[in-house]
């Protein structure tokens, strides 16, 4: 079916306290597929950084404007894009926004027809292979031949298929960990994947050599897409996967532990993932922005022998090694 992008413009001084979430719902009312919202001020000296944008230039440090907090976060001048089928009646729905806010004029919209397009080759044209180190990460619909002098330097091919899990291995936290498990890993290790996503840190310590995995994930259609790419890679019969509530009680059995997922879960789960871990044994925590590092070394120096290994692009990455207790 044919769409079209309707931008409605309420950057003017006079739509100044226009209630953007609630235009935004009446959009979707009158038939939107979707709506987005966008700073009027994108890219010109008065743009306004919301939502921890990172800052120009710096991908280390980030930002919030105080009259962000505890209040609405949107931009001083707004622009909302909505999604309709080719056939609606766009110029109704603007009268009808502007009637139920009760604006003091309708807004001026520019409507732009969608291309019709084969999105799934679209979306997949935009995996690239990835490589990392001696790892070269492929997706189904990549040929041999688009591959073969990436092949040549990365002796460690995966093939994953993303599914709906985090982790095909193009964002910088799970290269982090990608590029640590290449030292880390010696050689008939065990290692634990905690929140695995697709699976591809478990994947890759098999690959570059351990012996068994655990992969425990919260969200069963991410724990099936992890099961797939297990399989895709043939590494199945030396995986085992969970759901949190039916793991194993931990009995300090892994060798090597990693977990890519966010600083404020990594904090809850700093016990958990002791006991998992084996005195001598090795931890990766990534997901972690890099001010928020230091607070969560802290909390897993009870433990573990802790640092900051590396940091790419505002990511940190933190290892460490459990003490003898």
């Amino acid at each position: 079916m044919p769409f079209q992008w309707v931008k409605v413009d309420i950057s003017g001084e006079e739509y100044d306290g226009v209630d953007v979430e609630l235009l935004s719902d009446l959009l979707m009312e009158l038939g939107a597929v979707s709506v987005s919202v966008e700073d009027a001020l994108r890219g010109t000296d008065a743009e306004k950084p919301l939502f921890h944008e990172p800052l120009p230039g710096n991908g280390v440090e980030w930002i919030m404007p105080a009259d962000a907090v505890g209040g609405k976060t949107y931009w001083p001048k707004c622009t909302v894009k909505a999604l309709f089928t080719e056939d609606a009646a766009v110029e109704s729905v603007i009268m009808t926004v502007g009637a139920e806010l009760n604006l003091p004029r309708t807004p001026q919209y520019e409507a732009e027809s969608v291309r019709n397009e084969d999105w799934v080759v679209k979306v997949q044209q935009s995996f690239k292979p990835i490589q990392i180190g001696r790892i070269l990460i492929t997706f189904p619909w990549h040929s041999d031949a688009e591959t073969a002098s990436m092949r040549e330097a990365s002796p460690v091919i995966i093939q994953m298929s993303p599914g709906m899990a985090f982790g095909t291995g193009e964002h910088w936290t799970t290269q982090l960990v990608l590029q640590w498990l290449q030292d880390a890993i010696e050689g008939d290790e065990k290692v634990l994947d905690y929140g695995a996503g697709s699976g591809v840190l478990a994947i890759a310590g098999l690959k570059l050599g351990a012996a068994r995995a655990r992969l425990v994930e919260i969200d069963q259609e991410a724990l099936s897409t992890s099961q797939s790419n297990a399989e895709r890679n043939t590494i199945e019969d030396r995986c085992e996967f969970f759901l949190p509530e039916n793991e194993p009680e931990p009995s300090a059995a892994f060798d090597i532990t990693v977990a890519n997922i966010l600083a404020e879960p990594l904090r809850k789960l700093a016990p958990l993932l002791a006991a998992h871990t084996r005195c001598g044994g090795k931890v990766a925590l990534s997901g972690i922005l890099a001010m928020q590092a230091s607070g969560l070394c802290d909390v897993y120096s009870q433990w573990f022998d802790m640092k900051q290994a590396a940091v790419d692009s505002g990511w940190a990455l933190l290892t460490g090694v459990k003490r003898e207790s």
